[in-house]
C-alpha cells in the first residue's frame, strides 16, 4: 500500500509562510505557498533577530549569512527639519563587537535568505489568495 504524500498550503510568503514552508517541507509535506501580491513583498525596515529565533536561523543553516549581512549601529543621531542633529544615543561604543545572541538585518536580506531555501522545494503562487476551505473527515480543501 503506497502512503499519500501530505499537502500543505501556506498563505503568505513572507518571513512567518516562508519558515513554515521550510520546516514542512522538511518534514516532507508537499508545499504550496499563496501569496497575494505578484512578487514577493519587498521594502520595510530592519529586522530584529534574538533569542530562539537566533537558534532557529542557526538550524535553518542562515546564521552565518545573517551575520555576514548584520546592521552594526553604534550612533542613533536625531535630526531636525535643517538636518541638524537634536540628540544622539550611543547604542555601543566605537569598535566595539556587536552582541553574538541578537542580529539587526535588513528586511529584505531575511526574505531574500529564507525564499533561497525553500525556492526549488515548494510551489508558488503569487498574485492569488484563499479564498474558502472545505473540510471532510479526511482532508481540508
Amino acid at each position: 500500500m503506497t502512503q499519500k504524500t501530505q499537502r500543505v498550503l501556506v498563505s503568505g510568503a513572507s518571513f512567518a509562510g516562508l519558515s513554515t514552508a521550510y520546516w514542512m517541507h522538511a518534514r516532507g509535506y508537499e508545499v504550496t505557498v499563496v501569496e497575494t501580491a505578484s512578487a514577493l513583498r519587498t521594502g520595510g525596515t530592519a529586522v530584529n533577530l534574538e533569542g530562539n529565533t537566533v537558534d532557529i536561523a542557526r538550524r535553518m543553516g542562515i546564521l552565518d549569512a545573517i551575520r555576514a549581512d548584520r546592521l552594526s549601529l553604534e550612533t542613533w543621531e536625531f535630526k531636525n527639519g535643517d538636518d541638524v542633529t537634536e540628540r544622539t544615543m550611543v547604542q555601543r561604543q566605537k569598535g566595539e563587537p556587536p552582541p553574538e545572541d541578537a542580529f539587526e538585518v535588513e528586511r529584505n536580506t531575511l526574505l531574500r535568505l529564507l525564499f533561497d531555501l525553500v525556492k526549488s522545494d515548494v510551489e508558488f503562487v503569487f498574485d492569488e489568495s484563499v479564498v474558502s476551505l472545505r473540510e471532510s473527515k479526511s482532508e481540508i480543501e
